[in-house]
């Protein structure tokens, strides 16, 4: 559910500040956010510091200002703003949701399942606290308690495509796989075009034991996700599975050559039970055994886990050492490139996205369309490392590209501007980033398999 729509269907009209002119602007950019994020950072500190507001109006204005923060990726100031809304007037549900995701996007899942409970206890129709709450419970291996809260979001709201996909996981995780395959079904008439959605089907198909039908939905996925390589990896499997499957009641007397090299072999490709993964290919690279293109695809399987699991530095670690062993390997030249772009799109670390961000420039040509936003994200990099001067070169760097680019220009006209005054003093935090929605309900799936899900850093994504 949109956090601005939960906002308005809850009722969170301003009532206190309808003096000047511009202070009445102020309340006007502030609360518009569907503009840029900066000018209602900035307009809502200004309604802050004016002292006008107390109470729960003042709540009101830390949270539209959270959500000005969380536009422009600053998880730390929206998690502060968050806090102290809620401390100032504890009674908004959506300011308990929308932190509850914060806490979930850091892993947090007991702080985050309690924030969700008290969303629930203050709007019990909230269907999106539903999902994210059972989201929650899935990851603390409560699948009973997670099914229970996805049921109850699509009766709240039956056109809840998430809460199907979601739901569908559940069940594919307790092996239910012909629930799984319905509630995959629902998703997929309700929101046709989403590439994640098949892949969810796909595995369930996979395990039921229908491979042509597994082997047309990854294909379907891929299609409408062309650059997800790595769907290409289910696809090869399933149709291995095939394979092995004819040659096995085929009259021919030529054995059929085996699908794994070993046990760990299997476990490592996604092909046992998901505790077996990691280890097994941890085994594999340790055992010393394997050379050349042989130990770049366990490198590379390993990194498809680290990068489905939202470790992108690991996975930029593995990705690399699989493209020194087989350099020549597209498939593995091509998950490198993407786990560089999520560092450099996703992190909070300076050092880390600018290290990231260098080496993914390096790898696209100059007419990729993702060129452009890496040299703001670098420049964002650079920004909070302090380096201005380097973060104004790649500010500029991305107008040569897009003169019109309205982001390059808000962030050139950012870097010099002082900070937005806050009003408190809160102690800032570091907190990772974290997929939300449907990526944290398919993620663990998706990575038993080898698919990369979709990114949508933004909860406001999510519908």
């Amino acid at each position: 559910m949109n956090r601005l729509l939960a906002l308005i269907s809850a009722g969170f009209v301003m009532t206190g500040l309808v003096g000047t002119s511009a202070a009445a602007d102020d309340r006007a950019v502030c609360f518009n956010q569907g503009g840029a994020p900066d000018p209602a950072v900035a307009a809502c500190g200004r309604l802050i510091a004016s002292g006008k507001f107390k109470g729960p109006e003042l709540a009101k204005v830390y949270l539209w200002r959270a959500e000005a923060w969380s536009s422009k990726r600053d998880d730390t100031n929206a998690l502060a703003d968050l806090n102290e809304s809620i401390r100032l007037h504890p009674k908004i549900a959506v300011a308990y949701y929308n932190r509850g995701r914060s806490f979930s996007g850091r892993g947090e899942w007991v702080r985050a399942i309690a924030d969700f409970d008290a969303a629930i206890r203050l709007d019990p129709k909230l269907a999106a606290a539903y999902v994210d709450r059972g989201n929650a419970f899935r990851q603390q291996r409560q699948p009973d308690r997670a099914i229970a809260d996805y049921s109850e979001a699509i009766r709240l709201n039956p056109r809840h495509d998430v809460a199907y996909a979601s739901r569908g996981v559940a069940y594919w995780e307790k092996r239910d796989y012909d629930r799984a395959i319905n509630d995959g079904s629902q998703a997929i008439r309700l929101q046709p075009q989403k590439s994640a959605y098949y892949s969810s089907r796909g595995f369930s198909y996979e395990g039921k034991g229908e491979l042509d039908s597994a082997v047309a939905d990854f294909r379907k996925a891929l299609n409408l996700d062309p650059q997800d390589t790595r769907l290409l990896e289910n696809i090869k499997r399933v149709e291995r599975q095939l394979a092995s499957r004819s040659a096995n009641t085929s009259a021919s007397s030529s054995p059929s050559p085996p699908v794994y090299a070993s046990e760990d072999d299997k476990a490592c490709a996604g092909a046992l039970q998901f505790e077996a993964w990691l280890p097994a290919c941890d085994r594999l690279i340790a055992s010393g055994k394997l050379t050349g293109g042989n130990l770049a695809v366990v490198y590379r399987h390993r990194g498809n886990w680290h990068q489905l699991k939202n470790d992108h530095d690991r996975a930029v670690a593995d990705y690399t050492e699989a493209f020194r062993h087989d350099p020549s390997n597209a498939l593995t030249a091509n998950s490198l490139k993407m786990s560089l772009r999520a560092v450099c799109f996703l992190s909070n670390d300076a050092a880390g996205k600018v290290a990231a961000c260098t080496r993914f420039i390096a790898v696209i040509p100059e007419t990729d369309n993702d060129l452009p936003a890496a040299y703001l994200n670098r420049a964002d990099g650079y920004k909070r490392a302090g380096d201005r001067a380097r973060a104004s070169a790649d500010i500029n760097a991305a107008l040569r590209i897009n003169p019109n680019s309205s982001a390059a220009l808000r962030a050139l006209g950012a870097l010099d501007a002082p900070a937005p005054p806050t009003g408190r003093d809160h102690p800032r935090r570091d907190c990772p980033d974290g997929q939300e929605g449907l990526v944290a309900v398919l993620a663990s799936m998706a990575a038993r398999h080898g698919t990369r899900l979709p990114v949508r850093r933004h909860p406001r994504r999510w519908g």
